[in-house]
């Protein structure tokens, strides 16, 4: 065995190497015990279940199920070309580094040295000029005893799992604003089309009223409320329309583009919302959504930090071989050699408390990321439960929009009969058609309202969406080399 050789050649180093060899076994007797991603537990209390949901299967790209393929090519545009996903793609391959760098210190380092000079030496008054060329060798292996390389390790590693997390948490906002987006545009384009429908309508309510007037059938009261309601409507439709242009914009950001880039825009329909996913057990969360795993990594991480402090406060052992040569001109260089071999032990013993502060830093950011995580689990179980809430009244409020719209197109035509059998005035005819447009309007609102109640359930569902890196988001050529 390598440690055998090693003893037999330098018999001065066996005392040493057998310490060392003795430490060896405490390795798997670590000085603190850290806690794994898969074993951090919900620092708050989880409900048993929730108070609604569906029997519809939570698909990870859940946007899918509304069935608008405009939507779909949508999503894949911002995932190619979105900045900020972009910035996290960069942000894990960072990450990933810092892993593969905190590994690295499983392997010894081997440094390699080339030396070319030219001395002046003067001995009794005589002086004298020569060349000096060396070259060498050296080797260094710090022995993990304690498991500070194996913390560092897991915290490093822990931490890039939680940034790949965070791609997907940022993958997942980003797919509910662009659906938010898309549906609350869609909206606007057909409140905009049934704005200009009611426009058009009071205008010909107008026009027959004026010519009502001219043949003495009509007052003029009932016309000046008719071009009230005709101003009234129109009024609405610059607001709608610049609604429209800011969505439009906003899309084209999120699809990385500049405002009024081409990009695929919904039209001016706005579908009936998807059956309700089923929403399982609220422990379910904790799978589903990666912002709570993220936090759950870095709480593991957070305690692999202390185990690393810790160690940091115990001696190092360490391993050291070099090798050199040297000469007054290059040929002579493989004429004189020179080699070496240690071993060495070293230990804190005075450093002001820095190493037990740092001990304390690191307990303090463990409490930090627990109470992170405990955070991060109310406002996904606060967005599951006000999404189905908020889901349950929006179903109502449309079956009641609903009856109200129907009533109120009852309403125009007794209304209207009223005024030609002039059995009234007009008043109640604009007072009527004013009501059944409004109801129309907020009908189609709380329809829109519903489809983005729908987006919001499947964001705080989660699903566990992992977009797929585009090209364009992988380091270029140059970088990797």
């Amino acid at each position: 065995m390598p440690a055998r050789r090693l003893t037999s050649r330098f018999p001065n180093l066996r005392p040493l190497v057998v310490c060392a060899a003795g430490l060896f076994a405490l390795v798997g007797c670590q000085t603190h015990a850290v806690t794994r991603p898969d074993a951090v537990e919900a620092p708050i209390s989880v409900p048993q279940a929730w108070s609604g949901g569906g029997d519809a299967r939570l698909e990870a790209r859940w946007w899918t199920a509304f069935g608008d393929p405009g939507l779909d090519a949508l999503m894949q545009r911002v995932e190619a070309e979105n900045l900020d996903l972009r910035a996290a793609w960069a942000r894990l391959d960072r990450a990933r580094a810092e892993a593969d760098a905190a590994g690295a210190g499983w392997w010894p380092t081997l440094d390699a040295s080339v030396q070319a000079g030219r001395q002046r030496a003067a001995l009794f008054g005589q002086a004298q000029e020569f060349s000096l060329y060396q070259a060498n060798l050296a080797a260094r292996y710090e022995i993990d005893v304690w498991g500070k390389v194996d913390a560092l390790t897991d915290a490093a590693e822990w931490q890039a799992a939680a940034t790949a997390l965070d791609v997907q948490a940022l993958a997942m906002s980003l797919a509910a604003a662009v659906s938010d987006a898309w549906f609350d545009l869609a909206g606007q384009r057909a409140l905009a089309e049934l704005l200009a429908a009611h426009v058009e309508r009071n205008r010909s309510l107008l026009e027959r009223l004026e010519q009502r007037f001219e043949q003495g059938l009509a007052t003029s009261v009932a016309v000046g409320q008719q071009r009230g309601a005709l101003l009234a409507t129109e009024g609405l439709l610059p607001s709608v329309r610049t609604r429209i242009a800011t969505l439009s914009h906003r899309l084209a950001l999120l699809a990385g583009g500049a405002p009024g880039s081409d990009i695929p825009l919904p039209g001016a329909a706005v579908p009936e919302p998807p059956a309700l996913p089923a929403t399982g057990v609220p422990g379910d969360i904790l799978k589903q959504r990666p912002d709570l795993r993220a936090s759950s990594h870095r709480v593991a991480a957070a305690d692999a930090a202390i185990a690393a402090a810790l160690a940091d406060r115990f001696p190092t052992f360490a391993l050291s071989a070099s090798i050199g040569t040297g000469g007054v001109t290059p040929i002579k260089l493989v004429e004189q050699w020179l080699w070496s071999v240690a071993a060495s032990v070293a230990g804190p013993l005075i450093d002001g408390g820095r190493r037990a502060a740092v001990v304390e830093q690191r307990r303090a950011a463990v409490r930090e990321a627990l109470a992170g995580l405990g955070q991060a689990w109310l406002v996904a179980l606060g967005e599951v439960e006000g999404a189905l809430v908020a889901l349950e009244q929006s179903a109502l409020r449309v079956a009641t929009i609903e009856a109200e719209r129907q009533s109120a197109a009852q309403l125009v035509e007794e209304a209207e009969a009223r005024y030609l059998a002039g059995l009234g005035d007009y008043l109640p005819v604009v007072s009527a058609i004013r009501g059944e447009q409004a109801a129309e309007r907020a009908l189609l609102a709380a329809r829109v309202e519903r489809l983005r109640l729908h987006v919001a359930l499947n964001r705080a569902l989660g699903g566990g969406f992992e977009p797929v890196r585009s090209p364009k988001n992988e380091p270029s050529s140059e970088e990797a080399r």
